[in-house]
């Protein structure tokens, strides 16, 4: 904001942007010791990510006008470079350089492990500044230091851009010490819709939805905005540039990228079931205990009746979503993520005879599941109007084990004796307008 005493100077009324912000950088400039400025330019993405919220992450006239404006400011920061000492760009969301910064040459920092922590707090910053705090939260939940410190932890801690130490979300941290209660407060801010469809979707998900995360190369997580606002690159990149997904492990060519904390994976499980299910609220039913109690019939009964049952039938009739088994394992998967947590389910993994679909590890028992499809006939996939309707989750099979390595010694075909098969068809006999 200019100070009172730049009313003395009166620039010509400039016609346009690039006149508009070069009027104002040397007006600033005027009234620095050194002739120069700092300009600090924060949520850049702004005028484009509002923008791709209402148009669900395509391109529109709008979004590439806005794009021309923002080229425009920061030509004209370019042209007025000798009276500029240096440039901040903040935001979310990564935008091609040939999109926007044409004509800069802009330092990223966003990975460089000596700027890990500007964006958050560490655990020896919020015991030196918030150490009242931490007392009265430890009486409030009735929690013993280290305790605290765990569960603080757990919910909030996490991030990390290639830096030694992981960090604390500093939003969520504010939040917790003013409310104290251990609960969402950064997710609660929401996440754009179109993103949410994007990371769900199976086509760019793949067998399971990218935010569960997953191993990508060092090269493509520059994912970014194209010159003509669509989106572009990598889903596991976007979730990573908004902050869903973090770097747990690296390597010189690959990053192994997973949700930071319990806040963010409550939060993104919960919205993507309610995406599916087409609903704003939802329950849950028990399938904790069941599994605990090895009640998995009761769990699979509730399984078909809360999740499967309700999808309704638009929502995946079109490109042969039922044909696909990998469709089905992700409902599942994040149906159990809802009821049990990420941290108890495991999915897609490699062992030595094959591959498990699904793995549920909890304390009393580990149960491997497989998904199996029933997949139309040549006469059923002629009538494209009933294709949909003959595509359906056939059956599930579920072995249960005492022993944990156990996983590492079954394929997923799970054809021994102590399998378990549940008949799922006749979920589908029930009137089309009763799933709507």
């Amino acid at each position: 904001m200019m100070d009172a005493g730049l009313v003395d100077w009166q620039p010509p009324i400039p016609n346009n942007v690039t006149a508009a912000i070069g009027n104002l950088v040397r007006a600033l400039a005027a009234k620095s010791p050194d002739k120069r400025i700092v300009v600090l330019v924060d949520e850049y993405d702004a005028p484009i990510v509002d923008l791709l919220v209402e148009t669900m992450g395509q391109p529109t006239d709008r979004i590439q006008s806005n794009i021309s404006v923002l080229q425009k400011f920061f030509s004209a920061l370019k042209g007025s470079d000798t009276f500029i000492h240096r440039v901040v760009v903040t935001g979310v969301s990564k935008f091609a350089r040939t999109a926007l910064f044409s004509s800069l040459d802009p330092v990223d920092v966003s990975l460089d492990p000596r700027f890990n922590d500007i964006v958050g707090y560490t655990w020896a910053e919020i015991e030196a500044h918030f150490e009242s705090h931490l007392a009265a939260l430890g009486e409030t939940l009735q929690l013993q230091p280290s305790a605290l410190q765990g569960e603080i932890e757990r919910w909030y801690n996490g991030y990390n851009w290639t830096g030694l130490e992981r960090i604390y979300n500093p939003f969520s941290i504010n939040r917790l010490f003013n409310v104290m209660k251990l609960q969402p407060y950064w997710s609660k801010l929401g996440m754009p819709k179109w993103l949410l469809n994007l990371v769900n979707h199976p086509t760019y998900g793949g067998t399971l939805p990218a935010w569960k995360g997953g191993i990508i190369g060092t090269n493509l997580l520059d994912a970014s905005m194209d010159s003509a606002g669509g989106v572009r690159g990598s889903e596991l990149a976007l979730l990573f540039q908004t902050g869903y997904l973090t770097i747990k492990a690296e390597t010189d060519t690959e990053f192994d990228l997973q949700p930071p904390n319990k806040e963010v994976s409550d939060f993104v499980v919960a919205e993507s079931l309610k995406l599916l299910l087409r609903s704003d609220t939802l329950s849950r039913w028990g399938g904790k205990s069941q599994l605990l109690e090895g009640d998995v019939e009761g769990y699979i009964h509730s399984f078909l009746q809360n999740v499967v049952a309700p999808i309704p039938f638009s929502a995946i009739k079109y490109k042969n979503l039922r044909e696909i088994e990998g469709f089905w394992q992700s409902q599942l998967f994040t149906a159990l993520c809802f009821d049990i947590g990420i941290e108890n389910v495991r999915a897609g993994v490699n062992v030595f005879r094959g591959e498990v679909d699904l793995a549920i590890s909890l304390p009393q028992a580990l149960y491997i599941i497989e998904v199996k499809v029933h997949r139309p006939t040549k006469s059923e996939k002629g009538d494209d109007t009933k294709r949909g309707e003959n595509s359906k989750l056939n059956e599930l099979r579920v072995m249960q084990s005492n022993k944990q390595r156990s996983m590492l010694l079954h394929s997923s075909k799970l054809r021994s004796s102590n399998v378990r098969r549940y008949d799922c068809s006749a979920l589908h006999s029930m009137p089309t307008q009763a799933r709507q």
